[in-house]
């Protein structure tokens, strides 16, 4: 996977420039939630 994550390193916690698995997961977690947000708008302007 990418050094810097779907955010840019926005979940780098421990700021060493590289995503560990649980950072990673919360990137993945947080990019997954942002998809199903625009999902869900994109089905209710029909």
């Amino acid at each position: 996977m990418f050094d810097k994550g779907f955010f840019g390193g926005l979940f780098d916690l421990n700021g060493d420039g590289q995503l560990d698995a649980m950072e990673q997961a919360f990137d993945l977690a947080a990019f997954a939630q942002v998809m199903e947000e625009t999902k869900k708008e994109d089905d209710n302007d029909d």
